[in-house]
């Protein structure tokens, strides 16, 4: 929501003076940009596992509480993370004219 506020003032019959007090995203909302989810921007990204595991023909079944990678499988991190905002923060101007 913007907001503006204006005030007009006749000096004479040829001079005009205008003041206006503008505010940009008054409650200050952030819109959010869309979440991470292009999984080669992980740092531990492997397309393709090297070697198989240690355990008998047992694959992994998750990422648990590490974010070390577990056996060949690496996990990943930062999907689904929101890390950056659309617009900016609030903005306040002010500006005054004289017409003639």
């Amino acid at each position: 929501m913007d907001v503006s506020i204006v005030k007009l003032t006749k000096l004479n019959e040829r001079f005009q003076l205008r003041y206006s007090f503008d505010v940009f995203n008054v409650f200050n909302t952030p819109s959010f940009d869309v979440p991470i989810d292009d999984v080669t921007q992980n740092q531990y990204y492997d397309g393709f596992p090297t070697a198989l595991p240690s355990a008998a023909g047992v694959l992994p079944t998750g990422c648990g509480t590490s974010s070390a990678s577990n056996g060949f499988y690496n996990c990943p991190q930062g999907l689904g993370n929101v890390n950056k905002t659309i617009g900016s923060a609030r903005q306040i101007q002010m500006s005054l004219g004289l017409t003639f």
